[in-house]
């Protein structure tokens, strides 16, 4: 869901119909998201969603022709074999790879013209930090907060084990509190001129 907000924040530019967005564990880069998840621990979420996939396909095939035989299903090992047979083709795309290269958000960052939060960790066990994008691919209304800790979408925080702080539930309500204050305080003063500064990161 963070990818495809990303594209089409990128897609869209200033013509985006929202104030304010915020991503958090965000693939990237959709091949190398794919192929990280066939090593290590990973490799147990894949196989759980993927399971969860192929039940999809099993379902709407009461109702829809499927790309292909659904005992093919059963060959698919990894993301990239179901993405190469069923998401590719039910989308326009000539394979995995197609579909990877024009589908990832990394390439769009650029043309952010919302502010835009976006929220990843060093460590996050589904994405390489090749992934990660350098400074000089966001645009100047992107505020990249990169952890050094927090997983996929983990974020806890705290001393004691009873006690933990969900960090997530602070850092995006005050990031979005302050950035709809400031576009507010923009609007309540259209005499005052939008600069460079104005969208810089924080």
């Amino acid at each position: 869901g963070g990818s495809v907000l990303l594209k089409y924040l990128g897609e869209r530019g200033a013509a985006a119909p929202l104030a304010a967005a915020v991503a958090v564990s965000v693939p990237f880069l959709l091949h190398e998201s794919t192929a990280r998840m066939n090593r290590g621990f990973s490799r147990l979420y894949q196989w759980h969603l993927l399971d969860k996939l192929k039940a999809g396909v099993r379902r709407k095939a009461r109702r829809l022709t499927p790309p292909v035989p659904l005992h093919e299903l059963e060959r698919m090992r990894s993301f990239f074999d179901f993405d190469d047979r069923i998401t590719a083709p039910l989308h326009g795309f000539d394979g995995a790879m197609h579909y990877y290269t024009r589908s990832s958000s990394r390439q769009y960052l650029h043309r952010i013209r919302i502010p835009t939060l976006i929220v990843h960790a060093a460590d996050d066990p589904f994405m390489p930090p090749t992934a990660v994008p350098s400074a000089s691919e966001l645009s100047a209304s992107v505020d990249l907060d990169l952890q050094a800790h927090g997983g996929h979408v983990g974020f806890v925080a705290g001393s004691l084990p009873w006690r933990p702080r969900y960090w997530l539930d602070e850092r995006i309500p005050f990031w979005l509190q302050h950035r709809l204050s400031t576009r507010q305080r923009r609007s309540a003063d259209p005499g005052r001129p939008v600069t460079v500064e104005d969208q810089s990161h924080e």
